[in-house]
């Protein structure tokens, strides 16, 4: 029982070859040539899909990740009262005056 175990596991530490070729490929890309990361000149902001590739999703959302990162990190190292990151109440509803008949 305990060589079975040990086959499973060895057999699910070796990377398959297409996630290492995924891995490499996506180490090679560029931030700069991610079509994410620039805005996308199409209607409604949509995304370029004939330019996406598969390797260009990591990278995309390891900045976004380290981005919203650093705005928690700031929140988080900010002096002020809690009290000044709430927006301020809304007025109180406005009725319109009675008319006397």
């Amino acid at each position: 029982m305990r060589w079975v175990f040990l086959a499973i596991l060895a057999a699910c530490a070796v990377p398959a070859p297409a996630a290492a070729e995924d891995a490499a490929e996506s180490a090679r890309t560029s931030m700069a040539d991610n079509p994410f990361a620039q805005p996308s000149p199409l209607a409604y902001q949509m995304p370029p899909f004939d330019r996406i590739r598969d390797a260009d999703y990591r990278p995309a959302f390891a900045a976004g990740m380290a981005e919203q990162l650093r705005e928690v990190a700031s929140i988080a190292a900010s002096r002020s009262s809690p009290r000044s990151m709430v927006p301020p109440s809304p007025p109180p509803f406005v009725t319109w005056p009675e008319r006397e008949y």
